[in-house]
């Protein structure tokens, strides 16, 4: 009876220990934060706009300030994160984007969560990265409206899209010119209709996208 009971805690240790290891399968580069879904020609809310997103697999906050964005490998041409981010809304009224004084609000990719950030020149809005408030606008022809879901949000915005001939893929370094997290290459054109790329398990493939949720 003994003997039994031992063996049953032995199973269960290992099952434990297997699925443990299955959930972390997908993040064990020792990063603290990956790069996990890639869009070139996908939407955020509804919207056509190129899109990456992160996940922090640590249980703190991560400060983006001071980082590097862009979609070349040579960090002279990527976007610094200001500590001071002016944050643009579209006008109605005026048919135009509007841009409040900057603030000194920091973006974080949250514990244990997902931030999307946008890379696009399609707004026209500014030169610098800034934060921008997803409502409804206008791309020069259609009335684009979000989803209610991404309605309101702040993204941080770089001022680059991703589908520039000369574009290489997605890098992100920190203050000291260190590549920080997985980096993505790709060709022009590259990506499917009705899908995007998707980091699972170490590798790139293409699928369904969920901006700021688990890949599934």
């Amino acid at each position: 009876m003994l003997k039994k009971k031992y063996f049953i805690i032995v199973i269960v240790v290992c099952v434990l220990f297997l699925f443990s290891c299955d959930l972390d399968v997908s993040y064990d580069d020792g990063y603290s934060f990956y790069l996990t879904e890639v869009s070139t020609s996908g939407s955020v809310g509804g919207l056509s706009v190129d899109y990456i997103e992160l996940y922090n697999s640590t249980d703190e906050d991560i400060d983006l300030t001071g980082y590097y964005f862009g979609d070349s490998e040579d960090i002279e041409d990527c976007y610094l994160v200001g500590s001071n981010l002016s944050t643009n809304e579209w006008d109605s009224d005026a048919t135009d984007w509007t841009t409040t004084t900057t603030t000194t609000e920091t973006t974080v990719i949250p514990a244990n969560g997902y931030l999307i950030i946008l890379f696009s020149n399609d707004f026209a809005i500014t030169d610098a990265v800034s934060k921008t408030i997803l409502e409804t606008w206008t791309d020069g022809e259609d009335t684009q409206t979000v989803e209610a879901s991404f309605a309101g949000n702040e993204y941080l915005t770089i001022p680059a899209g991703l589908k520039a001939s000369k574009a290489e893929g997605v890098y992100i370094y920190d203050g000291e010119e260190s590549e920080v997290t997985n980096s993505f290459t790709y060709e022009e054109d590259e990506q499917g209709n009705d899908t995007v790329f998707l980091y699972e398990d170490g590798t790139w493939s293409q699928g369904t996208a969920s901006p700021g949720e688990a890949n599934e």
